[in-house]
C-alpha cells in the first residue's frame, strides 16, 4: 500500500485542506515510478477524483495507467473504508 499524508494546520499560508487533482496526479506518477510497472488505480467518487484533468492524465498515460471507479457507495468492495477508521483511532504524533 502506498499512501501520502497531508498535514492541515488551519490554512496557514494558504495551504489547501485537501489533495488537489495535481497532488493525485503527482502521487500516481510517483507510485508508477517506484513500482516500475503498469498501475491500476481504484477511485471512489470524491469530487476531485472526477475532475477532467485526471481523466486527461489517465488518457495520456493509458499505456501504464488504468482508472477504475467504484460505485457511489460500495464499502464491501472498497477496502480503504476499514483502514481509515483504524487510522483515526491512533493517537496523534505517530
Amino acid at each position: 500500500m502506498f499512501f501520502k499524508v497531508q498535514v492541515y494546520r488551519g490554512r496557514r499560508g494558504g495551504e489547501p485542506k485537501a489533495f488537489t487533482w495535481s497532488d493525485y496526479r503527482d502521487f500516481i506518477r510517483t507510485v508508477h515510478l517506484q513500482l516500475g510497472t503498469p498501475v491500476v488505480w481504484v477511485w471512489n467518487n470524491l469530487n476531485v477524483h472526477l475532475q477532467q484533468e485526471l481523466f486527461d492524465f489517465a488518457e495520456e498515460h493509458k499505456d501504464w495507467l488504468v482508472l477504475f471507479h467504484l460505485p457511489p457507495y460500495a464499502p464491501e468492495i472498497n477496502p480503504q473504508e476499514g483502514i481509515w477508521s483504524l487510522l483515526k483511532q491512533q493517537p496523534r504524533g505517530w
